[in-house]
């Protein structure tokens, strides 16, 4: 069987833990591999019997009995939260959850001061956060990226310590700085609480208790020689040339890339497929499913250009609630421009799967998609990263956007180019009422959905696969296979 690969087409939440559940259960899959992304991952999945768990760490199929997780070296790892979602699932009747673990030892963990220099570099922003999730991410990829990692090796081996301590010297000269230049209580206490011994402790004990002695975690060697016998990557080849049942799940969402997202408001990791397609091997042959919502979303700060008022009051999420580090989840009517975008840097992508379309249900009588934008700005800027046509003096009609130079993201020029955008013309659908929750296909969905998805799907020139009307499995609409 070809290994699934799912990724997210937008700015993440779009429903990718519920699309790899069901394919789990559909297939038959033995292995869910987490192919990027980290501790901040919020995947949701809800069960026929009416169980609920946000994943996080573990492979959103992990609800399926047998199931294992394959953390792969991509992965960033925070030792405390993986253990408290272990307890977690336990509770949910999820008790081998930890049994069920493969991690390849080169992959990073979220050291405490990581977490706090992350936290408080949010916090001195001010009115001007990027969104972060408060976890540590990002920080941690940093310090891997210029060798200051702390990778779950390092656990294994007793060499943690000395990494620890460039890190925490490094770490406590920019937090001294930030203190410095902003001070707050706010930066004050966070500070404080991750300075004290027992936070490192902790962090030791976390991870002794995953990755040494009698753990019931396995973990597999990117090089050669390991507990289980396995070579991290060459693992997977070999499953994948047996063909072992297997997806890979995606975090984030295409439009949060690190290297052509819309900076600075991006995760630090890869969020296309890139991961996945290069564990898998460019050979092999693999079926990969695309994800959006039916409307637009967005968790967090950051260019939005179809955000609407009216669509957060109809379709406040209760899984996606404010919190203090995120801010609030954002809505709006489906922006066709955004998801090509991530179709575009993904590369391939097989099947859609369009979910939360019955939470469209009854959401005013008419529905709409936003098919291109209006930019008012230095129409020079359009050149780098948009196909346009010209309106006015500065004003013009974006059709599409273009893949643009790591200089022109990085530099934040793409995200201000998009805050200058507004919709320009939306397609209009009417609406429907039906409560849909209970469709098994397509013909059981009110014409005004099955127009709606037809022109997603021509528009987009990629087939529907998959559409979900509830958050189960049971929910989900086989279009095609």
């Amino acid at each position: 069987m070809k290994p699934f690969v799912v990724c997210g087409l937008g700015f993440g939440d779009e429903g990718k833990g519920t699309i790899t559940d069901f394919l789990a259960r559909r297939h038959q899959l033995k292995l869910n591999v987490r192919y990027n992304g980290g501790a901040q991952a919020g995947h949701n999945v809800v069960t026929s019997d009416g169980r609920w768990h946000c994943f996080a760490q573990f492979g959103a199929a992990t609800f399926n009995p047998g199931v294992e997780t394959f953390l792969s070296k991509e992965m960033v790892i925070e030792p405390s939260n993986l253990l408290a979602e272990n307890e977690v699932l336990i509770t949910k009747g999820v008790g081998d959850a930890l049994q069920r673990l493969i991690v390849d030892e080169e992959a990073t963990l979220i050291a405490p001061f990581q977490k706090m220099i992350g936290r408080m570099r949010e916090v001195a922003r001010g009115k001007n956060r990027f969104g972060s999730c408060g976890v540590g991410v990002g920080e941690a990829v940093r310090d891997r990226d210029r060798g200051l990692g702390i990778v779950v090796r390092d656990i294994k081996e007793g060499t943690w310590t000395g990494k620890m301590a460039a890190i925490y010297e490094a770490r406590s000269e920019e937090a001294k700085k930030l203190l410095k230049d902003h001070p707050s209580a706010e930066l004050e206490e966070i500070y404080n609480y991750f300075n004290d011994r027992s936070v490192l402790n902790r962090f030791w004990e976390f991870c002794r208790q995953l990755f040494r002695g009698d753990s019931d975690v396995r973990v597999v060697s990117a090089g050669g020689g390991s507990a289980s016998g396995g070579k991290g990557a060459d693992v997977l080849r070999d499953l994948i040339s047996n063909q072992h049942p297997m997806i890979f799940e995606g975090a984030q969402g295409a439009l949060l890339d690190s290297e052509q997202g819309f900076a600075p408001y991006v995760t630090k990791t890869r969020t296309t497929q890139v991961n996945a397609v290069r564990m898998i091997g460019a050979d092999q042959e693999i079926q990969r499913i695309g994800v959006m919502r039916a409307y637009g979303h967005r968790h967090g700060a950051g260019p939005f250009v179809t955000e609407t008022e009216f669509m957060w009051n109809a379709l406040h999420d209760t899984h996606n609630t404010e919190n203090r580090w995120q801010g609030s989840f954002r809505t709006g009517w489906l922006d066709l421009v955004a998801i090509r975008y991530g179709l575009k840097i993904n590369g391939k992508v097989d099947q859609l799967a369009v979910t939360n379309l019955d939470r469209l249900s009854g959401v005013r009588e008419e529905k709409v998609i936003c098919a291109n934008y209006k930019y008012s700005g230095d129409l020079k800027e359009l050149d780098h990263c948009a196909v346009w046509e010209k309106l006015d003096k500065d004003c013009a009609k974006i059709l599409e956007l273009k893949i643009p130079s790591k200089e022109f993201v990085a530099s934040g020029r793409f995200a201000r180019m998009l805050e200058r955008c507004r919709p320009l013309t939306y397609e209009r659908f009417g609406g429907w009422r039906d409560d849909i929750s209970s469709a098994k296909k397509v013909s059981d969905l009110p014409w005004q959905a099955r127009e709606y998805l037809n022109f997603i799907e021509s528009s987009l020139e990629v087939p529907i696969g998959i559409v979900s009307v509830s958050p189960t499995a049971e929910g989900k609409i086989v279009v095609r296979e």
